[in-house]
């Protein structure tokens, strides 16, 4: 959940803002992103997969749910109120959100998920190892089997990607590595 100026709303909710910006075409410091709709869509339905979770949320002691970082990788110490205690079963069921995020997003657009994908396993290996500020969880079990399948699976996304002729030029392994 998101607090901005006194409005909670769900992860599931603020992911979906970025898809009703109107299309602006360049930004003052970004081209836009290509292909556009596909950026759209991943930006807005980046944290699907959290809306089982949403729909039966945990809240802590001051009624507010644990956010998505100390959910699993929290800095150590107590466990925060209303999350699950043992930590290989939180560990699966953030991975389970990832997956089936990532999974329904490519139903709908296999760039979109593709993104989707690299959001999801940079937020467990410091953002592919240029966001020092994040955990590191590359050498944690569950998260190390979740980035190979999703390695695996980056891998069928490119080749698929780069046999369409919507999608050739975006799919190339120097832009997803």
């Amino acid at each position: 959940m998101t607090i901005l100026r006194g409005c909670r709303c769900s992860r599931s909710t603020t992911a979906a803002w970025p898809g009703f910006w109107p299309p602006t075409g360049e930004t003052r410091e970004f081209a836009e992103p290509r292909p556009y709709a596909s950026f759209v869509l991943a930006a807005q339905e980046h944290d699907s997969g959290w809306w089982n979770w949403e729909i039966k949320r945990t809240l802590n002691a001051e009624g507010f749910p644990p956010d998505y970082h100390g959910f699993w990788m929290h800095p150590g110490g107590a466990i925060p109120a209303g999350v699950i205690e043992d930590s290989d079963a939180r560990a699966r069921t953030w991975v389970s959100f990832y997956r089936d995020g990532i999974d329904w997003v490519r139903e709908q657009d296999p760039y979109a998920g593709l993104l989707v994908l690299m959001h999801g396993t940079g937020l467990l290996s410091q953002g592919h190892g240029v966001r020092p500020n994040l955990p590191d969880m590359r050498k944690d079990p569950t998260a190390h089997k979740f980035l190979e399948d999703r390695e695996a699976l980056r891998q069928e996304l490119l080749a698929e990607l780069s046999r369409s002729q919507e999608y050739r030029e975006y799919a190339t392994e120097e832009r997803h590595v």
